[in-house]
Order: structure tokens, then C-alpha cells, then sequence
């Protein structure tokens, strides 16, 4: 009976996880954003206020200088006009500087007979030069008001011809100056207003102003928790500033050049406002910008004001420190709300991916045994078929010739799918080792060629060697069955989806590495293939496997071997073009002259002996053909006990080749026994399924031969210890 689902639960958990999600992204969305961007913007609001305040004092502080001299400028010239007695005028601008204990000194410049045309009367009587000119200063000294006379050179000094050219008032860059008779010399600026009777231009009235005194009154000037203030000129010049290490210093060479806001606001006298990294102090803050004038002045100086964003918006900061943590709690809510009403979909939905999974791994195991069935059974036939064919009486020589041809290609292509199959099985239980050793490359590669040429020829197609063109031949150390096992696959799919054209086999040496390829005519390999090309069972399509055969795992196989060596493969291909498969191994090599001599003559009274233990007789006469024609004698031991026994009486055995599986005595514990008394003898493991050292049995033989082994793979070992044997 079906298990009837609960929809109304289910769909009441939907509702509460919806309506609290909007309940929590609401209050996030409030808090955090639209509430924080209103804390946000009234702190910025809040510090623009305290810092126009800050200005607004300094600029009424120096707009009174300049009230001042405007009020000197109109008395001198009702004076004038009215030609009252001259010390009036020196009476009034003492009279200036006593009510305004902040100035400096109180200063006035004429032209030359510009008060009336009687100045030169006055020449070295207050308030006249020794030239005659109305110019005079009042400073203090301590709580004594002091006299200064100009000298003609004043009138040549920034603070008389730069009003005078400009025809407007001004605030002098800070300069230094020492008054005449005063042991001190003062930091100071002066607000200047010209004098015009009519359109002429007659003189100046000047107010000095102590700038230590303006920098203090700045620098104590409450601003937003730790902003400062910095006063600054047109022309860049830090005039007062928190850190004394930047005043006098020009802030146009502090500021990036790409800075143009900051350039602007400063050489022209203009209002800014912006967020920034301070170059001071090297935090973020809220920087102001603005144009300080002394009235009518047409260069106006600049007030920076700086107060760190960190300070100013800690409420902001408190906000979303509450936005945060609700967010947090909701999302905390909305998991355990989500988790439980998707763990029933996740469960079914497993159940779901399980049975696909297991109806997918059906599928395949069914088609890959229907697959190797039929392969397995090909090769099968004609071995059966030709060997009972041979059987009969009336079979000609010729046909006796064409069958064993038959049947020893038959067996070769059903021991290149056992093959495969048990390789593939090995790669994916990770019991897969490789037997690393010195070969020749040249040879390996042509060793390949020459078992797969007949097939290509009978095809009509021709296998192509290009090897570099080299006086030594290329030795590498690696596993050279794999390294053939590795090519076989590669000639055999070319071969394989080859109509017409050639098969190129070839290699390039690398820095550190050697380039192997297959490159072929055939059908080529479609782009939407490429990324299983290298899976196993994978052909391009189903058809494949009926109308080129195989099992769709040499791919697989070859990229698994190549990896193991330390290697990578690739391929290039367009489809009705042809394909090239690219593959490297570490190049670990040596060149070399000298070629290995695979063909042993002893003479007929030579004693040099190999001991077979083998518990099957027609291996032993296997391998007894193979070798019978060298001139070694063999011996043959049908188990373990024997191959011990006859080891220690025969002194003249040189080589063991041993079975693994034997009866009586298996050979890990033959093998223990014969190096516990001859250690140097060469044991030699034949075997099916073999690791060249066991952990388990802690016995290391000397090489290994798989079976099914060749002629060449037989020799190469024996000749390997004859050599060290001589």
C-alpha cells in the first residue's frame, strides 16, 4: 500500500518560512539599510555644520582685520579731504590697534604727495618717511605701542604692489618679519585694502596679523571628536595644521596629481566636500574645502577640515551592528525552517538518484557483458573452429599454414581483452604497480609497429615510424610493458576507425619530458565527445561498438597508465579529418650506442643452468623451447621443495625463473628459503598476478614476467643477468 504524504503540513512549514523570511528582510532592510543610510547622512550633515562653524570664526577673525582697514581707509580720506592736521591720522590708527588686541601692528602706505601736495613739508615727522611719504606702522611691544618707519624699498615689497596692481584687498602669504627696533621676529600675514581717491589708487591700509596666535585659536577650535582644522593658502601653502610637521609645506605636493577636486578647490577658493583616505593621517574621512576670503580679496585662502568617518559615524556603525545580528538570527530561523521542509524532497530525491543510478549501473553492466560476450566469443570461434578443422586428414599444407595463422591471431585478440579487462579491474581496485627499468625507445615503439602492421596492411593503410634523427638511440627509464600497452591501444583505435590514409607514430624529446603521438586519417572524434573520451565503456555512440568493435575502455586504460608513469594525454582532432593523440612521460633518459644482444650461443659443454619450478608441465616445455637452442640446460621442479632442494645441490643453476601458485611449497616461501643460503641467485617471479615486492610476504624478487609472456620479454630478463653475471 502506497505511503500517503502529509501536503498540509508541508505546505503550513511553507507559509511560516515565507511570511518569517519577509518579517526578517523587512526588519534588515530597515535597520540596516534605510535607517543606517539616514545615521549615515546626519553625521556627514553634523560634520559640515561643526566645520562650517569652525570657519565662520576664522573667517570672522580675519573679516575684522579687513573691517578695520576699510574703517582706517574711510577716516584717512575724510581727513584728507577736510585737510586737518596730520597727526589725527597717526592718533586713529593707534587708536585701531589698541581696541584690537588681536592685531599685530596697524599699518598705513601712500604714494608719494598722495595726502595732499604738501607731504614733502612732512619728510621724518610722524607719520612721514625720511622721503616725505605718508607711511608709517604702529606695533606693540609688550603693553608700549612702538613706531616704524618704511624705507623706499617697502614700496616694491608683495604687501604694497600686489593690491595696488590687483585693485582689490587681500591676505598676504605668510611671511617672517622682524620690526625695526624689536629683538623678535614674527610668523605673520597681512589683510590689505588699497586706496582709491576716484579711480586713482593712493596707498594702503594694512593689518599684521600674529599667525602663531591664528594657529593656536585653530588648533583649539572643538571640532567633531578628533577633526582638525588646517588653514591653507591659494597657493597650497599648510599655514596651520595639527601634525606642526606639515605647516609650511605645500599640499599640492602632498596630494596625488590625479587629485584635481582637491586642486581646483584650493587655487580657486571653491566649496568641496568628499570622502577620502586622508593623506595625513592616513585614515578615512569626511573632507571639507572651504574658500576663507577677506571680503572682496579675489584669491581667497582655504580652510581643510578633516574628521575621521570611523568617529562620525558610530551610530551608523551601531546600526548595522543590529541589522547584522537580526540578519543572523532570521537566517538561522530560515535554515532550520528550510532544512526540515526540504529534508522529506532531499530524501526523495535520493531515492530517486539511487534507483536512476542503480537502473544507469544495470544498463551499463548489462550492455558491457552483452559487449564482452561477444568479443570474448569472435575470437573464440575461430580458435575452435580452425583447431578442429586442423584435426581432419584432407587439409593441404597451405591451409594447414592459413589456420594456424587464423588461430594464433584469434588468440591474440582474446588475450588483449582478457587483458584489458583484468587492467581495467587493477585500475579501479588501486592495486595497479608499474615495473620501472632502462629500454630503448626506438625499439619498444617498433616492436608495436611490427605486431600491428599486418593488421594495417590488410586494411590497406600503412604505419609510419618518425623517430628524431639522433647518432644515439633513446633509453628511458620506465615500465616498457606499459609503455607498449599504451601505444597498442593508440595504433589499434587508429587502425580501428581508419578507412584510407596512414597512421604516424613518432616522438619528440623535451626539456623534461618526451612527446609521444599517434596521429591517424580517420573519422576523427566530434566536439561533443571530447569530455568522455577517456571514460570507460565510452565510444562516440552506440554504433560504434557494432561497426568497429571493442570494449570502449582502452582510453580509459591508457590515460590510467600514463598518469601512473607521470604523464598526461591529449588529443586534437576535427571530425573527418583524422585525430592525434599527444601523451609525455618524465623524461628520465640516456643516450646511448650500445644495443642489447638478445641471441646466446654456449657451447655444448657450457654449465650454465636455469632451474624452472613451474607445476605445469607444458610451461615448463614452453619455456625449455624458447631456450633449448642457446646452449643453457634447464631443470624442472614441479613445486616449491624442489626448487629448494635442487638449488642447494646444484651449484651450477645461474637463474630461477618461479611460479607463485605451486603445490607442496608456493614460491614467496621457496624464494625465502633459497636467499637464506645463496642471497645472490636471481629469482625470477612468472606469474599472472604479482607485485614485484609483497608487504605481506616481505619477499622482493629480482624481476618478473607476466604471463602470457613473449620470446623477447623472456630473453630480455635473461640477458639482463647474464650481463651482470659476467
Amino acid at each position: 500500500m502506497p505511503v500517503k504524504r502529509d501536503h498540509t503540513s508541508l505546505k503550513v512549514a511553507f507559509i511560516v518560512t515565507v511570511f518569517t523570511a519577509f518579517v526578517f528582510l523587512f526588519l534588515f532592510l530597515y535597520i540596516g539599510i534605510n535607517s543606517r543610510k539616514y545615521a549615515y547622512e546626519d553625521s556627514k550633515r553634523l560634520a559640515s555644520e561643526v566645520s562650517r562653524k569652525a570657519v565662520l570664526e576664522t573667517e570672522i577673525y580675519l573679516n575684522n582685520a579687513v573691517s578695520v582697514a576699510r574703517s582706517l581707509k574711510e577716516k584717512s580720506l575724510l581727513l584728507r579731504k577736510a585737510k586737518v592736521n596730520r597727526s589725527i591720522l597717526s592718533e586713529i590708527i593707534k587708536d585701531a590697534l589698541i581696541e584690537n588686541p588681536n592685531f599685530l601692528a596697524v599699518w598705513t602706505m601712500w604714494e608719494h604727495n598722495a595726502f595732499d601736495n604738501k607731504d614733502n613739508f612732512y619728510a621724518k615727522t610722524i607719520p612721514y618717511d625720511s622721503l616725505g611719504n605718508l607711511s608709517v606702522t604702529y606695533f606693540k611691544y609688550k603693553d608700549t605701542l612702538l613706531v616704524e618707519y618704511t624705507e623706499p624699498d617697502d614700496y616694491f615689497e608683495d604687501y604694497y604692489t600686489i593690491p595696488k596692481s590687483s585693485r582689490s584687498e587681500i591676505i598676504i602669504e605668510p611671511y617672517y618679519y622682524q620690526y625695526e627696533g624689536y629683538p623678535y621676529i614674527f610668523y605673520e600675514t597681512s589683510v590689505v585694502v588699497p586706496i582709491f581717491v576716484d579711480t586713482a589708487f593712493v596707498g594702503v591700509f594694512g593689518i599684521d596679523i600674529n599667525m602663531d596666535a591664528l594657529e593656536y585659536n585653530l588648533n583649539h577650535t572643538k571640532l567633531y571628536k578628533s577633526g582638525y582644522l588646517s588653514l591653507i593658502t591659494n597657493s597650497g601653502f599648510i599655514v596651520s595644521h595639527a601634525d606642526t610637521s606639515f605647516i609650511k609645506k605645500n599640499i599640492l605636493q602632498i596630494i596625488p596629481e590625479s587629485d584635481t577636486l582637491t586642486f581646483n578647490a584650493i587655487t580657486f577658493g571653491k566649496e568641496l566636500a568628499l570622502e577620502t583616505v586622508s593623506e595625513f593621517t592616513g585614515k578615512k574621512v569626511f573632507r571639507y574645502f572651504y574658500p576663507i576670503s577677506a571680503s572682496g580679496s579675489s584669491k581667497p585662502w582655504s580652510m581643510l577640515v578633516e574628521i575621521p568617518i570611523e568617529e562620525a559615524t558610530i551610530r551608523s556603525k551601531q546600526l548595522l551592528y543590529i541589522a547584522i545580528g537580526t540578519l543572523i538570527v532570521g537566517l538561522s530561523l530560515l535554515i532550520y525552517l528550510v532544512f526540515n521542509i526540504f529534508d522529506r524532497k532531499r530524501y526523495e530525491k535520493t531515492i530517486l538518484t539511487a534507483k536512476f543510478e542503480a537502473e544507469e549501473s544495470s544498463r551499463l553492466k548489462t550492455a558491457f557483458l552483452n559487449n564482452i560476450s561477444h568479443e570474448i566469443r569472435t575470437p573464440l570461434n575461430g580458435i575452435l573452429g580452425f583447431t578442429e578443422l586442423l584435426t581432419e586428414s584432407e587439409v593441404s599444407d597451405d591451409q594447414v599454414k592459413i589456420y594456424k595463422d587464423i588461430i594464433h591471431n584469434s588468440s591474440n585478440q582474446l588475450l588483449s581483452i582478457i587483458s584489458n579487462v583484468l587492467d581495467l579491474s587493477k585500475i579501479q581496485s588501486g592495486k595497479i604497480e608499474k615495473i620501472v627499468r632502462e629500454f630503448d625507445v626506438e625499439a619498444a615503439i617498433s616492436k608495436v609497429i611490427d605486431f600491428y602492421s599486418p593488421s594495417a596492411v590488410e586494411k590497406g593503410l600503412k604505419i609510419v615510424p618518425n623517430y628524431p634523427i639522433a647518432e644515439e638511440k633513446t633509453i628511458i627509464n620506465s615500465d616498457e610493458n606499459k609503455f607498449k600497452q599504451i601505444l597498442s591501444y593508440l595504433i589499434n583505435n587508429a587502425i580501428k576507425f581508419t578507412k584510407t590514409g596512414s597512421i604516424e607514430v613518432g616522438f619528440y624529446n623535451q626539456q623534461d619530458s618526451i612527446l609521444f603521438y599517434v596521429m591517424d586519417t580517420g573519422i576523427g572524434i566530434r566536439a561533443e565527445d571530447a569530455l568522455n573520451i577517456f571514460k570507460n565503456f565510452n565510444q562516440a555512440d552506440q554504433s560504434m561498438t557494432r561497426n568497429f568493435g571493442g570494449l570502449g575502455i582502452g582510453l580509459s586504460i591508457s590515460k590510467s597508465f600514463i598518469e601512473l608513469l607521470g604523464g598526461s594525454i591529449r588529443f586534437e582532432s576535427e571530425p573527418g579529418k583524422g585525430a592525434t593523440f599527444y601523451f609525455t612521460l618524465p623524461n628520465s633518459q640516456q643516450k646511448s650506442s650500445n644495443s642489447v644482444n638478445l641471441n646466446f650461443n654456449f657451447p655444448s659443454d657450457s654449465k650454465f643452468t636455469i632451474l624452472i619450478a613451474e607445476d605445469e608441465k607444458h610451461n615448463y616445455i614452453l619455456l625449455n623451447e624458447i631456450i633449448k637452442n642457446s646452449g643453457i640446460k634447464t631443470l624442472w621442479a614441479s613445486n616449491g621443495e624442489e626448487a629448494v632442494n635442487l638449488c642447494k645441490a646444484n651449484k651450477d643453476i645461474k637463474i630461477v625463473f618461479m611460479d607463485i601458485k605451486m603445490p607442496v611449497m608456493n614460491g614467496y616461501e621457496a624464494c625465502k628459503i633459497i636467499k637464506s643460503f645463496n642471497k645472490d641467485l636471481p629469482i625470477v617471479a612468472v606469474t599472472a598476478n604479482f607485485q614485484p615486492q609483497d608487504g605481506s610476504q616481505k619477499i622482493t624478487f629480482d624481476s618478473i614476467i607476466s604471463k602470457p609472456y613473449k620470446k623477447e620479454d623472456l630473453w630480455g630478463v635473461i640477458s639482463t643477468f647474464i650481463k651482470s653475471e659476467n
